[in-house]
């Protein structure tokens, strides 16, 4: 719901981050919500934050010769956020 993608005909949204329009696909948000007991939706506000006005900004390279976004926010609640957004 706090990505905006909450009626399930609405398959991805696009947020403004410093390095442009990132895609939010409902498909890769599966993750967030398959350990029930870890509750990780309650951090879905900090993960947007983080997009739209990161601390830090780094590109990650990966063993398969590709690379991600690597999102940094950090909060004065002793909490840390880090989204990874692949290019």
């Amino acid at each position: 719901m706090h990505f905006g993608i909450a009626h399930s005909s609405c398959s991805e949204v696009e947020v403004d981050s410093p390095l442009g329009q990132i895609a939010i696909r409902r498909s890769c948000l599966q993750h967030i919500v398959e350990k029930r007991q870890d509750a990780r939706e309650r951090y879905v506000r900090f993960a947007l934050d983080t997009l739209t006005g990161p601390l830090e900004i780094w590109r990650v390279a990966y063993s398969d010769c590709s690379a991600r976004l690597a999102f940094i926010g950090a909060y004065e609640s002793r909490r840390q956020m880090l989204v990874v957004v692949n290019i």
